[in-house]
This record gives C-alpha cells, structure tokens and sequence, in this order.
C-alpha cells in the first residue's frame, strides 16, 4: 500500500510540477512575442524594454579545459557524460533507500540500509 501512495505522490508531483512550469514558459513566451506595448503603463514599458536588452546579453564562455596534470584529467573525468550518468544514479538509488525506511523495521534491514 505505501509503495502505492509513494509512487502517486511522486507522479502527481511531477505533473504539477510539469504544469507550473509550462504556464510560466507559455506566460514569457506570449510576454517574449508582444512587441507594441501600447496597453501597458510607462513603468511596464521600461521594464518590457529593459528585460528585452537583458535577453541580448550573450552568457560567459565555458571554461578552458586545464593544459595538464593532474587537474586536466579530473577535469575531463567529472565533465563527462559517463561521470554525470554515474551521480545521477547515486542519486536515484541514495533517494530509493531513504525511501524504504519504514516505521517499525526490524533492525537487521535497518542495519542493511
């Protein structure tokens, strides 16, 4: 039963949290296309003509991989895609076993986990 209630918790989570974020997109998205402001007040205006200059601002460069040493291959072993998939699965299965502690557990699987 709680494994039930685990599994809708996290998809209903997920699903709202899918939802806000499509109304925000959607919401900058239609602010983006507006390009007369003629409905809006001056002080909407300036702020309309300032995020529009923000948006232009390009981000800064990736940093430059080191030359050599040691600091180059671990900088080229943690930006991997193998290294980002390994976390990415300690991170699943660190929020798996926390997930299956329970009131009551007898204390050898307390000791397993």
């Amino acid at each position: 039963k709680s494994v039930y209630f685990v599994a809708v918790v996290f998809v209903m989570s997920a699903f709202f949290l899918n939802m806000t974020i499509g109304v925000v997109v959607e919401a900058s998205r239609e602010l983006k296309d507006a390009t007369n402001f003629d409905g809006l007040d001056p002080v909407m205006k300036e702020f309309m003509l300032t995020m529009k200059g923000i948006s232009r601002i390009k981000p800064a460069p990736c940093i430059s991989t080191p030359t050599k040493g040691l600091r180059r291959e671990v900088f080229v072993l943690v930006n991997s895609l193998l290294f980002d998939k390994l976390m990415s699965t300690a991170i699943v299965l660190n929020c798996f076993t926390m997930m299956l502690t329970h009131y009551n557990e007898p204390e050898s699987f307390s000791n397993l986990l």
